[in-house]
């Protein structure tokens, strides 16, 4: 039977081999990422890089700018901010997690209460149960790990400015990255048209 790349020539449609090349191309090279696209969906004269990093990048460097103008009083209304905000995020798991626990325990009461259920059903509930306990409803690191007081407002910005800095250098890394790999693609897509006849003869790519 044919395949999703050869069922085009199977029924007649595709006869050239310039047309079934680029049908097969998706499998490799810069096309990989258009496998699973219908197979009538149009390959692109050249790739354009994600511009993700780049915007991320831009974003971090207007944050930075505006970290490093706060003033004094600022800095320490923030970092109290933050820490009542963690404080309240660990406070909502710690309560979610009794939740949850008191909805198992009283499943698991049920449970075991049960009288002439059919063999093994019963176990199998309970160690579903007890092992969802287990994971769900451990509220050890929350208690352990609630902050216990905020952050001075020099502290607080120290910290934050050397995120934003690995930011940075993680973005501006990750898109020159991208760049690199759409590069690659492009001239892996170059040589499959200018095997095909698609490229003239001076070597320059086709828009």
């Amino acid at each position: 039977m044919p395949t999703g790349y050869t069922a085009a020539v199977q029924d007649g449609e595709i006869t050239e081999l310039k047309d079934f090349a680029y049908q097969c191309a998706r499998a490799f090279g810069a096309l990989i990422m258009m496998r699973d696209d219908p197979v009538n969906a149009p390959i692109p004269k050249e790739f354009q890089p994600s511009m993700y990093n780049q915007e991320r990048l831009e974003e971090t460097q207007e944050e930075l700018r505006e970290l490093r103008r706060m003033t004094s009083a600022e800095r320490n209304e923030k970092a109290k901010e933050e820490f009542e905000d963690e404080v309240r995020r660990y406070q909502e798991h710690i309560e979610k997690a009794l939740t949850y626990k008191t909805r198992y325990e009283a499943m698991l009461n049920k449970v075991k209460a049960w009288r002439n259920p059919p063999e093994g059903i019963r176990d199998f509930m309970i160690e579903q149960l007890e092992t969802s306990i287990k994971h769900d409803c451990d509220t050890t690191y929350y208690h352990n790990n609630m902050p216990k007081g905020a952050k001075s407002g020099d502290e607080w910005f120290k910290e934050r400015e050397e995120r934003l800095e690995k930011d940075l250098i993680y973005h501006a890394k990750a898109q020159q990255e991208e760049i690199n790999r759409t590069n690659g693609r492009n001239d892996w897509l170059y040589v499959l048209r200018r095997s095909l006849g698609d490229v003239e003869e001076t070597g320059s790519k086709q828009s």
